[in-house]
């Protein structure tokens, strides 16, 4: 028999600033961008929780909300969208306590600035 998949997925939208890049750049200086998040949680469904849920949505929120309005250079030694994407990818896999098959995280920075990460190289 063959198991079933479900995706969750969310989008959330968030403000914040940061200054990131080399010295003298244009990205050195504090600016600001609307982040837009996407996070797609992949599960069988023989790891759904004792609700049949794959991920409760709220906590997927508060995980991506947590930077709304903040400087991410408070959170970040190097705020990228690289590492503002491992962070949300390391929480989600946690959040799932080992039971999230597939994760990808997809940032946008400001219109047409797109990263997807889709998580380390299992070896």
């Amino acid at each position: 028999m063959r198991s079933s998949v479900f995706i969750t997925s969310i989008s959330r939208n968030f403000e914040a600033a940061h200054t990131n890049g080399p010295p003298g750049g244009r990205c050195a200086t504090m600016h600001g961008h609307s982040w837009q998040v996407k996070v797609d949680v992949a599960m069988f469904d023989k790891s759904l929780d004792e609700w049949g849920w794959t991920m409760d949505f709220i906590l997927l929120k508060k995980i991506i909300d947590q930077y709304d309005h903040q400087t991410l250079n408070d959170f970040f030694e190097k705020p990228s969208a690289e590492n503002i994407a491992v962070a949300i990818w390391d929480e989600v896999l946690l959040a799932s306590k080992g039971r999230a098959e597939d994760i990808t995280v997809t940032i946008s920075e400001g219109a047409g600035n797109v990263l997807v990460y889709t998580g380390p190289d299992e070896e």
